[in-house]
């Protein structure tokens, strides 16, 4: 399993402390990629626990806000 986290730029802060999103992407051993999206303010720790297939389906729903 590879875990990479990034910021992204196009995310919205977060929207209880305001801070950076980030981007953490988990690839598994057969290549199958999920997306997660949470607040780097590690002490906030805004995140949306389940998993999206693509980085575009991850990014509009942390800029929702769901």
């Amino acid at each position: 399993m590879i875990i990479k986290t990034i910021a992204e730029e196009r995310m919205k802060p977060c929207p209880f402390c305001g801070g950076k999103g980030e981007l953490t992407i988990v690839t598994t051993s057969n290549g199958i990629a999920k997306y997660y999206v949470g607040c780097q303010d590690k002490e906030c720790g805004c995140e949306i626990t389940n998993p999206f297939s693509s980085v575009e389906d991850a990014v509009r729903a942390w800029n929702r806000g769901t």
